[in-house]
């Protein structure tokens, strides 16, 4: 009997068929089996957390509700959670560090950027906090150029002005970008465009 228990522990569960709860679940392993608290693992968190608000249909907070739904998945993973590579399987752009493609369209292109470098800067900073500077080093002196060319795509884009109206921009797009990658993936790209 202690065996067959064993053996039934030991299957492969599968991961939910709904993303909206998928995504928190492959969090959660994702914490157990590879926890991490640099780049990559705020990149892969807030992947799934935004993966799992776009499949709610989270209205205009889309950003704000990510990051609320990353918190909440970060509890243990449970006994017969799936393994990480049915999550890989499932979310093969959680954690990828490919660089991601880019939309061809410029002013597109500067909004998701700008929202990217924006988050990466916001993430370094707390990364700097436990000794690891080199982030915030490659991505604080981007954001004013960023800034910038979101400036020029607001116009190009007929975007409202104000933060809110610029929040609702990158939100948007970063919500859209979910099929082109993880804010790693993002982050790698939008770093090499021409200053």
């Amino acid at each position: 009997m202690f065996f067959i228990s064993l053996a039934l522990l030991a299957q492969d569960v599968p991961v939910d068929a709904d993303t909206a709860k998928a995504a928190p679940q492959c969090a959660r392993v994702y914490m157990a089996n590879t926890p991490s608290k640099d780049f990559s693992g705020f990149a892969q968190q807030l992947y799934l957390g935004m993966t799992a608000v776009r499949a709610k249909g989270a209205g205009d907070d889309f950003l704000t509700n990510s990051v609320m739904a990353m918190a909440e998945a970060m509890g243990p993973a449970s006994e017969g959670s799936p393994t990480v590579a049915a999550c890989d399987a499932r979310f093969p752009l959680a954690r990828s560090t490919t660089p991601a493609k880019l939309p061809e369209d410029a002013a597109d292109r500067d909004i998701l950027c700008t929202g990217v470098v924006s988050m990466v800067a916001g993430a370094s900073q707390r990364i700097a906090k436990d000794g690891d500077t080199a982030l915030r080093d490659e991505a604080m002196p981007l954001l004013a150029p960023f800034v910038q060319r979101f400036e020029a795509a607001r116009k190009v884009r007929k975007i409202g002005e104000g933060k809110e109206a610029m929040a609702r921009a990158i939100s948007d797009s970063m919500r859209a970008a979910l099929d082109r990658g993880n804010l790693e993936a993002l982050f790698l790209s939008c770093k090499k465009l021409p200053g």
